[in-house]
């Protein structure tokens, strides 16, 4: 091992630490704040509404790391399949969907520094209330979430709300590399099967079949289609390799997810319960937090199904470019291959969430109509 690579395997390890204490922590502070108090229904959602959020985080990163080596497998089948394009057009799609994938990123960069000065607002707003409608008597500091540190809260005000801070911070770090790596495969993956399109469509160009003698027009117009049966394969390869690395982990993470947007579309309800002896601030500052982890939790999964939903209709395309070849005019080992492209690009190639749902906009629909059935029976039982 050469120094170098000592040095980075100490910061590796380093930075695993200190991640794994953050995320952990955010979720033990919160546990014991259940073991300490009275347990309502009131605190376990308030508690649960940004605690199984943090597990979200957590599992992200944990899953993520887990899956380190299939991930290094996807970077250098990514790699190879860059090396195997054979012309200008064909890196210029591919170029186009990595564009795509760097604005996406860039989208949820904003949606996070968006959410970050969001979260920081609520720091200054109760001293800005004093200022502006001022109450007799002081306010009780209020926090993003509640937790149990057990050290005087009020002492130890702004080093709670650091460590607060540096969870959310960590938190939206891990989902946006994580994620941004999710986004990079699909849009990879989208160009691949357009690139599939593309050779189709090539096999019976004129301007190609007119520069090169008559003799050689059969080898070239049969060594056009199987480099693009070979890269619809290639293609599919690339969509199961990518199943495996996320299937699993996105299905546990939709779960989490699930239950993190009704305990917090809950929380919002019970904080504006009229029944409930909230002040103004305390029931403002619950609601804004609320929000917020609503929106992110929204915009993630979305921004999820969306692409898959993306994966599935780049994939069906490989259908109707395939069926326009004159397959009469080749060999009978031509056709048959023609055929099984042709079968195969009936069956949609889609990402899976635990081996069980495609990844569609219909699936994010259906969740959100599941989780707004349970929000209504928890915001039920209240009363």
């Amino acid at each position: 091992m050469t120094e170098k690579s000592f040095i980075n395997s100490v910061i590796e390890m380093i930075q695993n630490f200190f991640v794994y204490v953050i995320l952990i922590s955010s979720i033990l502070v919160q546990i014991f704040k259940l073991i300490t108090s009275e347990l309502t229904l009131d605190l376990f959602v308030n508690v649960s509404s940004y605690a199984f959020l943090c597990m979200v985080y957590l599992a992200k990163y944990g899953l993520h790391m887990f899956q380190l080596e299939n991930i290094k497998c996807l970077i250098i089948r990514i790699q190879r399949n860059w090396n195997l394009l054979i012309d200008e057009k064909e890196l210029e799609i591919m170029e186009e969907y990595t564009q795509k994938g760097k604005k996406f990123t860039f989208i949820c960069l904003i949606l996070s520094c968006f959410t970050i000065i969001v979260l920081l607002t609520w720091t200054s707003f109760l001293f800005i209330s004093d200022i502006l409608l001022p109450l007799n008597g002081s306010h009780r500091l209020e926090c993003p979430f509640v937790a149990e540190y057990f050290i005087d809260e009020e002492v130890y005000y702004y080093p709670i709300l650091l460590h607060m801070y540096t969870i959310f911070l960590v938190g939206l770090i891990v989902v946006i590399a994580t994620e941004a790596f999710y986004t990079i495969c699909v849009q990879h993956a989208c160009g691949l099967f357009h690139i599939v399109g593309y050779r189709f469509e090539q096999v019976f160009n004129e301007s190609i079949l007119n520069s090169i003698s008559l003799s050689r027009k059969s080898f070239e117009i049969e060594n056009s289609i199987v480099r693009a049966i070979n890269s619809h394969q290639n293609a599919i390869e690339f969509v199961d390799h990518m199943n495996s690395c996320f299937s699993n982990s996105y299905f546990i993470l939709t779960i989490l997810g699930a239950i993190s947007l009704i305990m917090n579309c809950t929380d919002i309800l019970q904080a504006m319960n009229p029944n409930k002896n909230y002040n103004l601030i305390s029931a403002s500052v619950r609601v804004l937090n609320a929000f917020v982890r609503i929106v992110n939790i929204i915009c993630y999964m979305f921004g999820i199904f969306y692409y898959g939903q993306k994966l599935i209709d780049c994939s069906t395309n490989i259908l109707e470019k395939a069926y326009t070849i004159p397959w009469y005019l080749t060999s009978s080992k031509i056709k048959l291959s023609l055929m099984m492209v042709l079968q195969r690009s009936l069956k949609k190639s889609t990402l899976f969430i635990g081996n069980l749902f495609p990844m569609s906009l219909e699936l994010f629909g259906t969740i959100l109509k599941t989780t707004s059935c349970y929000i209504t029976t928890l915001h039920a039982l209240q009363y």
